[in-house]
């Protein structure tokens, strides 16, 4: 057995007084700080995230592996720096340690001078070239002779000219020459960028691939002729025109410039997917006028393989209840639109009014362009209502009306996206002549409504609204009869504010003119102006308090009527003095 080998006394003391140092070596990254390119937040984000330095944050580590991770930091964030043009940077890493072995990484950079483009040549040859398009494309084209070469903003400009290539028809573009030379020492970067557009394809035959509508519907939403030239943006115009119809539940265009003719004409196949034919709705509804209710809707998408659809909607509460069916038919003809037709019913029962009517109306609506579209409507209204009771009889006075008009109306939005808009506006104009039945005159009637969207303040949306509008009667037919229910107000006023909208309806004609002709009757004038014109809410208000400052106590009862006309109580506060 040979003999053992022992441990000298001396290395075991010399191991003993290095494990504390050893220990200490250790240590856990808890900071980096990055100093120099506070200017250019962009530039400091990229070194920050290219440092394998990253990885070790709040892990304990040993002192091989933090010497490997400090000495590739000085690497790794000159290399993130190149993309930004800085190709000679001054970068120096330290790091410092407190007492529980926390080390903080601290890198002074100094981005030294930029790389500049000295030599600039870009260019297209072959047919596109001479697109008008293409050359304002290389005409804008960055980075310039003189300017930083930043590789971002040079591969976004070069992807750009071959997206738009291939968005022209120019399918057999490719490149003659393609490179970059950096010259670190001379701080320069020459660019060499040569694009061969070759020829440009035209639009081929279109193939619509869906098993429901008759053969050549959809085909008439094909704008362009066969053989024009290639452009992406009829495509897309295509595809718009499809969504708006809601049919599908997919849709996949795609152009085959492989399957190209000899003459480069490109076939394009259009793939649909049917979607869910019926749409059904339901709700519940509760509001302080109409009380509790129900809401029911059925929207057909497609009715037939002619592309029809059919809308039922019923709105049925305790005091009001409407109920609307409209059957749509697809217009392609001129502008992508609906030949609409309609008939509504509306009932309303409340303290305050007594309304039905029912209304038909035929449209077309139509787009006229990306931001732009409009209605062209005629409508028929059959309306009664009732607002007052015969206090005689305590039977209901009802007035009817019957009018017939056409309606243009005009949409215009403009937003940063139709789905979610954030930021953008809206403009609804609508323009509207009405005639009625003898008595009740023509009516012109013109209304604009702007909104604004601005990004939101804490929470929420809220938009900015503006309302403008104007209406005209000509009452040449008959001053004395009772305005239609469309020039009045949709939502009942209060008892108090009805009777200085018109007449009462509970007196008979000429029955105020004796009082207003009788002698010392001081505010006929007042009362005939309360009843010629509607004056609204506040307008009534001010009126009934110049009332009230004009008439002394002692003879307030002697127009307890006028201020009931008003809207004051004077029957009921105001009795006369005894005696």
């Amino acid at each position: 057995m040979p003999p053992q080998r022992r441990i000298p006394s001396s290395l075991i003391c010399l191991l003993l007084a290095l494990a504390p140092s050893l220990a200490l070596a250790r240590g856990t990254i808890q900071k980096i700080e990055i100093n120099g390119l506070e200017s250019e937040p962009e530039v400091e984000q990229n070194v920050r995230l290219a440092l394998g330095l990253n990885d070790a944050m709040g892990k304990e580590q040993g002192e091989s592996r933090l010497e490997l991770l400090l000495f590739n930091a000085e690497r790794e964030a000159r290399r993130a720096l190149e993309p930004f043009g800085y190709y000679a940077p001054t970068i120096v890493v330290d790091s410092t340690r407190d007492e529980e072995d926390r080390i903080t990484v601290t890198l002074q950079v100094d981005k030294g001078e930029p790389v500049r483009v000295r030599d600039w040549r870009v260019e297209i040859a072959g047919p596109g070239g001479e697109d008008k398009y293409l050359q304002q494309d290389l005409e804008l084209f960055q980075p310039r002779q003189g300017e930083r070469f930043d590789h971002a903003v040079y591969e976004e400009h070069k992807d750009g000219i071959t997206r738009r290539l291939a968005e022209r028809g120019y399918f057999d573009a490719d490149f003659l020459s393609r490179e970059v030379r950096v010259s670190r020492a001379e701080s320069a970067a020459d660019i060499d960028l040569v694009w061969d557009s070759g020829f440009r394809y035209d639009m081929g035959p279109t193939t619509f691939d869906q098993p429901y509508f008759r053969p050549g519907l959809l085909e008439k939403l094909v704008t362009w002729e066969e053989g024009s030239y290639y452009h992406e943006g009829k495509l897309d115009r295509l595809r718009e025109s499809l969504v708006r119809l809601d049919y599908f539940s997919a849709i996949d265009i795609q152009p085959k410039p492989e399957e190209a003719t000899e003459d480069l004409r490109v076939p394009v196949d259009v793939n649909l997917v049917m979607a869910k034919r019926n749409i059904y709705t339901a709700g519940l509804s509760y509001g302080t006028e109409s009380g509790t209710g129900v809401r029911l809707g059925v929207e057909r998408r497609y009715v037939n393989d002619r592309g029809h659809k059919l809308n039922w909607d019923l709105d049925w509460a305790q005091k009001r209840k409407s109920f609307l069916t409209q059957y749509r038919i697809p217009a392609f003809a001129w502008l992508d639109g609906w030949y609409g037709f309609s008939v509504g019913f509306y009932d309303e029962q409340t303290d305050y009014i007594d309304l039905r009517n029912v209304k038909l109306v035929a449209s077309r609506s139509g787009e006229i362009s990306e931001r732009w579209t409009a209605v062209a409507s005629l409508n028929a209204l059959r309306e009664r209502w009732s607002y007052d009771m015969d206090t005689a009889t305590g039977s209901r006075l009802y007035t009817y009306s019957t009018l017939l008009y056409p309606e243009l109306s005009a949409t215009y939005v403009d937003v940063d996206d139709r789905l979610f808009p954030r930021r953008g506006h809206q403009r609804h104009h609508r323009r509207a002549r009405r005639r009625g039945e003898p008595g009740f005159g023509h009516q012109l009637r013109a209304a604009a409504r702007q909104r604004h969207l601005v990004p939101p303040v804490r929470r929420g949306r809220p938009p900015d609204r503006a309302r403008r509008g104007r209406h005209h009667l000509d009452r040449r037919t008959g001053g004395d009869a009772a305005k239609p229910a469309l020039l009045r107000r949709r939502r009942p006023q209060h008892p108090r504010l009805r009777l200085a909208r018109g007449r009462p309806a509970h007196a008979a004609p000429g029955q105020l003119r004796p009082r207003r002709a009788a002698g010392g009757h001081r505010l006929g004038r007042v009362r005939a102006l309360l009843q010629g014109r509607p004056l609204g809410r506040r307008g009534l208000r001010r009126r009934r308090r110049r009332l009230r400052r004009r008439l002394q106590p002692a003879g307030r009862h002697r127009h307890r009527r006028t201020l009931a006309l008003a809207g004051g109580p004077g029957t009921d506060r105001h009795r006369p003095r005894p005696g």
